[in-house]
C-alpha cells in the first residue's frame, strides 16, 4: 500500500538538505578557480626559480665542412691562444664571428642568474624585454663557473668549457651543435642591485661591460668563433638567489 506520509517526509528532508548540496558545489568551484589562479601566477612567487634554456632537453646537430658558407672557415691564430693581452688588442667594438663560414652577428648579450649558476647568452636576435625567456634566434650559451663582478676574468679550455652553440630549429626550439668549446671572458664593469623579494621572480638586476672570445670546433673540423666587446649588457635574476638549491 502506498504510504503517502512516508514519502512526503522523505521529500521534505531532501528539500531541507538541498541548500547544503548547492553550497558545497559552489565552494568546490571556488577552490578550483583559486588553485588555477595560483598556478598561473607562479612567476610572482618569491621562491619560484625559472627553468633555463640549458636545463631543457635539446636535440644535437652535427655540422659538416662540405656544407659551409662563403666566409672564413678557420679561427684566427691569435684567438686560438686565448690570452687576455690578445683579447684586449683584437676585441672588436661589437661581438661578431663565424660558424662554418657563415657570419654570426650578435645583437643581444645578457647575463642570467639561474639555479645552475650565471649564464651568459649571446644571440643574433635582440632581447625584447627583461622578461623575455623564449629563445628566438641562434645563440651561444655559456654557463660560467664563477660569479661575475668588477674586474672579473674567466678562462675555460677545451674539455672544461660549458659553452654551447644553439641553432634555431623553430620558434622556441633549437638544436645544440655537437662541438667542444673554449672561451675567455673579461668583465670590466659590473653594476647590479640586490634581488627584490617583493617583485617578479624575473627581474632586471643591472648592466655589465666587458670583452669576450669563444672558440668552437667539432671532430669533422668545423669551427666557429666570436670575438668583441659588450656594452650595457643586461643582467637579470631568474628567481631568488637566496632560495637556490
Amino acid at each position: 500500500m502506498f504510504n503517502r506520509s512516508f514519502y512526503l517526509k522523505q521529500f521534505l528532508c531532501f528539500l531541507s538538505l538541498f541548500p547544503f548540496f548547492v553550497l558545497s558545489i559552489i565552494l568546490l568551484m571556488l577552490t578550483a578557480c583559486q588553485e588555477e589562479e595560483v598556478t598561473q601566477s607562479a612567476p610572482r612567487n618569491r621562491g619560484f626559480n625559472v627553468t633555463t634554456p640549458q636545463s631543457a632537453a635539446t636535440q644535437i646537430i652535427t655540422l659538416q665542412p662540405e656544407i659551409a658558407g662563403e666566409g672564413p672557415k678557420d679561427v684566427p691564430d691569435w684567438l686560438k691562444n686565448q690570452e687576455v693581452s690578445l683579447l684586449r688588442r683584437y676585441a672588436t667594438e661589437q661581438i661578431t664571428g663565424y660558424l662554418n663560414g657563415n657570419q654570426f652577428q650578435v645583437k643581444s648579450v645578457h647575463f642570467d642568474w639561474t639555479n645552475d649558476g650565471w649564464l651568459l647568452v649571446l644571440s643574433d636576435v635582440e632581447l625584447k624585454n627583461e622578461l623575455d625567456l623564449i629563445p628566438s634566434g641562434n645563440r651561444i650559451e655559456i654557463l660560467l663557473s664563477g660569479k661575475p663582478g668588477n674586474e672579473f676574468t674567466e678562462q675555460q679550455a677545451f674539455g672544461q668549457s660549458k659553452a654551447e652553440w644553439k641553432i634555431l630549429k623553430e620558434f622556441g626550439k633549437s638544436y645544440r651543435w655537437d662541438a667542444q668549446s673554449a672561451y675567455l671572458l673579461e668583465v670590466q664593469d659590473w653594476q647590479i642591485s640586490a634581488f627584490d623579494p617583493n617583485a617578479n621572480a624575473i627581474q632586471k638586476a643591472g648592466v655589465a661591460n666587458g670583452r669576450l672570445q669563444v672558440h668552437f670546433k667539432n671532430q669533422a673540423g668545423v669551427q666557429g668563433w666570436v670575438n668583441g666587446k659588450f656594452d650595457q649588457a643586461m643582467v637579470r635574476y631568474l628567481g631568488n638567489p637566496e632560495k637556490s638549491n
